[in-house]
């Protein structure tokens, strides 16, 4: 079955209820009287096995949303950024903490329709004693109908690319690397509501693993080093946040 070539195809109706953001004990029964949230989802595509260890997947698809409840918005509405006036230069961005409305809690309760569609690509190299990995790379754009026109989400990233490497080295050691690439997502400016974009993000992840085999059974320590290169991810307009995030850990395989 290596060798063959598969086409994929899927279409859903799915329900659920609304959901708060952090669900409380109590009150996650409250937003049932909303009804329930609606998406058809339909995607298309095909998994092709290439020379060698390689193999490419490609995935189109398509979600419609409606209704969208308890929608998160981080950006203000234009009307916030153009009431700073004179000081707010043509295309600027708002800061944070100038907003004159501040959050918009009424849009929050009130339902909305949204979108989500774009294609996918996985290229893998699969080994059992050589390098393996995969490149993913992801065009997709999230929106949302607002004022009668459709409008990125912001959280929408247009484009995500995801390089993963694992080299086996000797004596049961493994290195392996992710490097991880971001676009920005959408930002409110003079020019209207999510008409620009933030900076982009670039990740890089390392891990190291040692494997001990004992008959039917394996444990394996790493060490798994998240933004290993202190990369600044953009929180809000204006604020960057460094971090890097060190795990250790012991798994046990039969």
């Amino acid at each position: 079955e290596d060798q063959a070539v598969w086409l994929k195809a899927a279409v859903g109706r799915y329900h659920q209820p609304p959901r708060f953001l952090i669900p409380i004990p109590g009150l996650d029964q409250l937003p049932l009287d909303r009804g329930l949230l609606e998406a058809t989802q339909v995607s298309l595509g095909a998994e092709l096995p290439l020379w060698s260890t390689f193999s490419l997947d490609l995935q189109a698809y398509y979600s419609d949303m409606d209704p969208v409840i308890f929608d998160l918005q981080g950006n203000p509405d234009v009307a916030d950024v153009q009431t700073q006036g004179p000081t707010a230069l043509p295309g600027s961005e708002v800061a944070e903490g100038d907003f004159v409305e501040g959050f918009p809690i009424d849009e929050f309760f009130e339902p909305q329709s949204g979108r989500a569609y774009g294609a996918e690509l996985l290229l893998r190299r699969r080994s059992r004693n050589g390098i393996y990995g995969w490149l993913a790379y992801s065009l997709s754009r999230s929106e949302r109908r607002r004022d009668g026109e459709w409008v990125p989400f912001d959280f929408d990233r247009t484009h995500i690319l995801n390089l993963v490497i694992g080299v086996p080295l000797p004596r049961n050691w493994e290195l392996g690397a992710r490097v991880n690439y971001q676009s920005g997502t959408p930002a409110t400016t003079t020019f209207g509501y999510n008409a620009a974009r933030k900076d982009d993000y670039l990740r890089a992840d390392l891990r190291i693993d040692k494997r001990a085999v004992w008959n039917d059974w394996m444990l394996d320590f790493y060490i798994d080093i998240l933004n290993a290169t202190l990369s600044p991810e953009e929180l809000g307009p204006g604020q960057l946040f460094r971090y890097v995030l060190p795990t250790v850990g012991l798994r046990a395989k039969l």
